[in-house]
Order: structure tokens, then sequence, then C-alpha cells
């Protein structure tokens, strides 16, 4: 019983979200979003972005964004300052952050300047900036962790070109999605049991094992498998590390 509540204990302060809000309090986000409120977004960081033009045409639900086509409220750090309840939508093929911003009468929609973007939150989900590296770049959604330590999904999708009497349209199929762990400032790929092991060659039999005992969570759902095995790693690491 103990072992239990201590991996919830272990999964709340390793939730993306506990990570991400837990750094504003209420009464500061409640200032922060009077003081957007007075001075008006359109004199705010967040009007330092360029026009968005959408560049395919999509006519059904097989589009390139996230959580879809409609804009959603959600929060982002933008150059160094927190916004809240700002309408976004997630590009995932071109890797853009949208966002539509609204002054008086007029909406300004503006593809944000992805260098400025530290992270985003739509719908719960994190979106964290993790620079540009050899092997990924752009916007993962981090599962569980950190931004120094996690285990991190990249969205992948491929466009597909379509035709009718009238127009050219595309279709946008998702692929299957990338897994990232971040450890000592690195990414690694981690697709397989083989990916982890060579990450953690201390704990390849309790991998192995992992793998062995949760084959149905890996089918129903790849990202909860995901997090719970950095959830458990990342549980034995730290426990070595208080015993040094």
């Amino acid at each position: 019983m103990k072992s239990y509540f201590k991996l919830l204990l272990i999964f709340f302060f390793f939730s993306p979200f506990y990570l991400i809000t837990a750094q504003i309090s209420q009464p500061e986000k409640q200032y922060l979003m009077l003081y957007d409120n007075v001075i008006g977004l359109e004199n705010t960081s967040l009007y330092n972005g360029v026009e968005y033009v959408e560049e395919y045409r999509t006519i059904n639900r097989e589009h390139q964004f996230f959580p879809s086509r409609d804009f959603v409220e959600g929060n982002l750090q933008y150059d160094d300052e927190i916004f809240y309840d700002v309408f976004l939508k997630f590009d995932v093929y071109n890797n853009r952050l949208i966002a539509a911003l609204k002054s008086g009468n007029k909406e300004t929609v503006l593809q944000l300047i992805s260098e400025k973007v530290d992270w985003f939150q739509v719908y719960e989900k994190i979106f964290i900036n993790v620079g540009s590296y050899e092997n990924i770049s752009g916007f993962l959604e981090l599962l569980a962790g950190s931004n120094t330590s996690g285990i991190y999904k990249q969205y992948v999708l491929d466009p597909i070109e379509m035709r009718d009497k009238q127009f050219v349209y595309y279709e946008f199929k998702p692929r299957d999605s990338r897994y990232y762990l971040l450890k000592d400032n690195q990414y690694f790929l981690v697709d397989s049991s083989k990916d982890f092991i060579n990450v953690f060659p201390n704990e390849k039999e309790r991998i192995r094992k992992f793998y062995k005992s949760n084959k149905n969570l890996l089918k129903a759902s790849r990202d909860q498998f995901m997090k719970k095995l950095y959830i458990e790693l990342n549980g034995i690491l730290m426990a070595k590390n208080n015993k040094i």
C-alpha cells in the first residue's frame, strides 16, 4: 500500500500540468489576466508575430491542427511573459503555434515566433519548445516530467495531395508518434525496450519485465505506457541518488 501511494505522489509531482501551473499562484494569475485586459493584448508582446495565412486547403477532419481546426483557449509563455486564456491552435505539420487575438471587434490571426514560445498548454496538454537538436526541434508534448528530465511525444503527419474536378486539397494522415526521453540534457529516441535499455543499461532486466507485464497497456495506450515506464525508472534513479 505504501508503494502505491508513493507512486501516486511521484506521478503528481511529475505531472506536466502541475509543474507548469505550480510556478504561478492563483492571485498572480488573476493579476496577470487583469493586466492584459487593462492594457489590451494588442499592446503586449503577443502581437510580435507574423500574419498567418493557411498554406494547405483542407475540406474535412483530416487537417494538420491540434486539438482541432478551431481555436481553443489555452495558456502560453511568450517572450518570457505568461498569458492565460488565449485562443490557440497548433499546426502540427509545420510545427507552428497560431494565436487568434481579439481587440474590440477586430480579430488578428498571428503565427507566433517559435523561438519566443517556451511552452503552451491546450486541453491540459503541455507542449515544450525543446529548441533545435540534430534529431528533433520545435514543440513536443510533455507526457511526464519537466523541461529538464521527462518523456516527450512528437506528433507526425503526412500530407497527401487530393484532387477533384474543381480544386486541389490536402488530407493529413497521422503516422506513429515518436517518443523521446530527456536525460542529462540529451533527447533519446525511445520506441522500443532496446532504446530504453541503451539509456538505462543498469535497469535492463527491470525494463524487460515491465514490457512483458504491460503488454495490454502498450496496445491500449502507448502514451500511458511511456508515462508509467518513465515514472518507474525515474523513481528508481531518485531513490539511488538519495542514497548517495
